[in-house]
């Protein structure tokens, strides 16, 4: 006969002291885990970028200026400096007003990015370059910190539920429920 889990939840005296207490240890490391579920908005967030200025130039015209900026970096559809390209050669043309250069030579960011930090003064997108060609490796960091979650969950699951049990009553046809609910099983009471 099967008895639903709020009979058996009756038959034991309903909810008590334990329940309560379990059910409030429980939300502690949850709400933690929630944190860091949305840690890396602000941790990977991507700032507006732009190209470094070729390192073969002096350090006066590298000042990052306006000017330097015009000169070195072209201009996306808005108007702002595009974000991972550069002009092969300095445009000094670029300099007079109501100029515009047809058809120069661009590259990638050879010499690495210059980053607006006047929202995020760092984030790991800038200590490790995530952007452009790398920007890929921002969205593997998270699928890591994720897998990382799901293989702890099995883990520890099953160790909490080993040590919790005292060892003796695993049987093969019984697994933890921290691998069947992920894979999608629902879990059954063990037989016998």
């Amino acid at each position: 006969m099967a008895m639903a889990f709020t009979d058996l939840l009756d038959a034991l005296g309903g909810v008590g002291r334990f329940q309560l207490i379990y059910t409030a240890m429980l939300l502690l490391p949850c709400s933690l885990l929630a944190c860091h579920n949305f840690l890396q908005n602000f941790t990977a967030a991507v700032p507006r970028h732009h190209c470094q200025g070729p390192t073969n130039h002096t350090v006066a015209a590298t000042d990052n200026s306006g000017a330097w900026l015009r000169a070195t970096v072209p201009l996306d559809r808005l108007g702002d400096p595009e974000p991972c390209r550069r002009f092969t050669e300095p445009q000094w043309a670029l300099l007079s007003p109501n100029t515009s250069v047809q058809g120069a030579a661009t590259e990638g960011c050879r010499d690495g990015w210059v980053y607006d930090r006047s929202v995020f003064p760092s984030t790991i997108v800038m200590e490790w370059d995530l952007v452009c060609e790398a920007r890929a490796l921002r969205d593997l960091a998270q699928s890591i910190y994720m897998a990382g979650v799901l293989v702890g969950a099995a883990v520890f699951g099953t160790l909490a539920d080993s040590s919790g049990s005292g060892g003796s009553s695993r049987t093969p046809d019984h697994t933890p429920w921290s691998v069947d609910c992920p894979l999608g099983n629902m879990p059954q009471a063990p037989r016998g």
